[in-house]
């Protein structure tokens, strides 16, 4: 998915995306990184210290993640995997996302808020797009009622 945001949306808008791995050895990154059509630290053993020292500036705490940083290398956003994956290929919403990370104000990674917690994260896509909890809401009654149904078909046998 995010080979298919770099192509029809990053390209054109002159967007670039840095796969930074945290592999632990080279076939690992070979494979994974062989699906990818953007540019890459190379996997190499004066790489590593510069790797580590991002993942920890940025508060890097799961994988993966995906960071927007400025052409100064300020700090845009940290959402960005949550907001890519909620355009889904859509061309139109994926150019209007990056023209709304290029619009934000950008601050100094020391200046950024970082580290937010998963739920945190997670509450702030949902408020973002609230027609999930809609779908989560009819998901359940479903669920509920198909459990309902089990429970009453056997206490039929009995």
């Amino acid at each position: 998915m995010l080979s298919e945001f770099y192509t029809s949306c990053c390209v054109p808008n002159k967007v670039e995306i840095v796969y930074i791995s945290s592999d632990r050895d080279i076939p690992s990154f070979n494979e994974y990184f062989g699906k990818m059509n953007f540019t890459a630290i190379p996997f190499t053993s004066e790489s590593t210290p510069i790797k580590q020292k991002l993942s920890g500036l940025l508060k890097i705490a799961g994988y993966p993640t995906l960071v927007v940083l400025n052409s100064k290398g300020h700090f845009v956003t940290e959402d960005a995997r949550f907001e890519v994956s909620a355009v889904h290929n859509d061309k139109s919403k994926g150019n209007a996302l990056i023209e709304s990370w290029k619009k934000k104000d950008a601050v100094p990674i020391s200046d950024a808020k970082l580290g937010k917690s998963m739920i945190s994260t997670l509450i702030s896509y949902v408020l973002k797009n609230p027609m999930l909890l809609v779908g989560l809401y009819f998901l359940i009654k479903k669920v509920m009622k198909r459990l309902a149904d089990l429970g009453n078909e056997h206490e039929e046998e009995l």
